[in-house]
């Protein structure tokens, strides 16, 4: 597999989102030599980030709209150790998840889809939990609680050289500098215990059943259907709320400059011949008011829903990177398919602003990005604004004049 084909892989997952949670979960200078089967538990953690539920309160508050309201909270505090050898401890107690495919509330007059949608998509995370609870008692039947969600450590585990091993619950690992190994602070040693060989290999094996791709599902990878029952349980709650479910096929494309690393060309277009493809698939009229100075990707999805991110020019020399994602409205979306990780939510101020073409928008917008969110006809729309981090001006801070030049660069009524 080449890199351009991985990426195709992760097509709709925003980059940010995984480096955002390894920051969370484990510092970015500590990332090498982590156990494999540390993969099942960080799956789990992101599998729980995502959760259904809605608000009953202020719509207008950013928690209310896209937050995910069961993932407040769940990533713990942790301490980065900077190049100059300085600690700092995040405080991530207002953390939380945030959707940018499937809405938690809505204006009144969406009520009755957000609510089918919400349901649908909590009809489907209840099947997976059950399921997920049933494999861990038969394959995990004494290690399974350091993976059902509750558990930010995973345990360590040592090899008795006998075909078994001694589990060790870990209270904490302590990072004294990036490069050596934690200190790790164990239970009580009351609470080791002994497993099979086998219970052991089944960790791995687990995290293969369910995120390593064994079986191949006709539906989108992103649903996480895991076997023929499952893909037959995903279409039945598909039908029953009369949703379209997404395919496994994504047209994906880039901008030119990936080329010289290899990336195939007739899959990489100029920012006009983006513009084009967007309008002819998907637009009535331009959805551009001017044309962005380069594109990261487009792609679309067999429901008619696209996504793309381009850097765009705004006011005093400030480039901005916009993420966008318009979902149909008939798509059976979980919430789950595009998302971030927002250190404190608190610290997101709310807004409404008219768009020059009469669409309200809802804006929330903390010290370093803004979502903008639009309830359309068809369909529900999300942008995630931030200063380029590689343009010509990285240190502007991000004021709200331009995320409002952001939200005033677009159509939105001819989509």
């Amino acid at each position: 597999m080449n890199a351009y084909d991985f990426l195709l892989s992760l097509d709709r997952l925003d980059g940010r989102l995984i480096d955002e949670t390894m920051d969370c979960l484990y510092p970015k200078e500590r990332r090498s030599g982590r156990h494999v089967v540390r993969t099942l538990l960080i799956a789990v953690v992101l599998a729980s980030l995502f959760t259904a539920a809605a608000f009953a309160s202020d719509f207008l508050g950013f928690r209310e709209a896209i937050i995910k309201p069961e993932s407040i909270g769940r990533i713990p505090d942790f301490t980065v150790t900077h190049e100059d050898g300085s600690t700092e401890t995040r405080d991530m107690s207002n953390s939380a998840g945030v959707s940018m495919t499937k809405p938690e509330n809505a204006p009144e007059s969406m009520q009755p889809w957000v609510e089918n949608i919400n349901t649908a998509a909590k009809e489907w995370s209840d099947y997976r939990r059950e399921e997920w609870k049933r494999y861990l008692n038969e394959m995990l039947p004494n290690v399974g609680r350091f993976y059902d969600g509750s558990s930010t450590e995973e345990p360590e585990y040592v090899n008795n050289g006998d075909g078994t091993y001694t589990v060790k619950p870990v209270k904490q690992r302590i990072y004294k500098d990036p490069v050596t190994a934690p200190v790790i602070e164990y239970e009580d040693e009351s609470s080791f215990f002994v497993i099979s060989e086998e219970e052991y290999e089944n960790i791995t094996e687990l995290s293969q059943i369910f995120y390593g791709g064994y079986y191949q599902s006709k539906y989108d990878w992103n649903y996480g259907a895991w076997d023929e029952a499952s893909d037959a349980k995903l279409a039945e709650i598909a039908e029953k709320h009369g949703l379209r479910l997404r395919s496994g096929e994504t047209k994906l494309y880039w901008d030119e400059r990936p080329i010289a690393n290899g990336a195939p060309a007739d899959r990489c277009f100029s920012p006009e011949e983006f513009v084009r493809m967007l309008t002819e698939r998907c637009c009535k009229g331009d959805f551009f008011k001017t044309v962005p100075t380069a594109f990261d990707k487009l792609y679309f999805l067999s429901t008619g829903s696209f996504g793309l991110c381009c850097e765009l020019p705004v006011e005093d020399g400030a480039e901005l990177c916009v993420y966008i994602r318009n979902t149909v409205s008939d798509e059976f979306a979980t919430g789950n398919e595009i998302g971030a990780i927002v250190t404190d939510y608190t610290k997101y101020l709310t807004r409404t602003r008219t768009a020059p073409d009469g669409t309200e928008l809802y804006i929330a917008q903390g010290d370093e990005d803004a979502y903008i969110y639009a309830y359309l006809d068809s369909s529900f729309m999300v942008m995630n604004v931030y200063v380029n981090p590689f343009g010509n001006n990285p240190d502007l801070k991000l004021t709200e004049d331009y995320v409002n030049q952001a939200a005033d660069s677009f159509n939105y009524t001819n989509l």
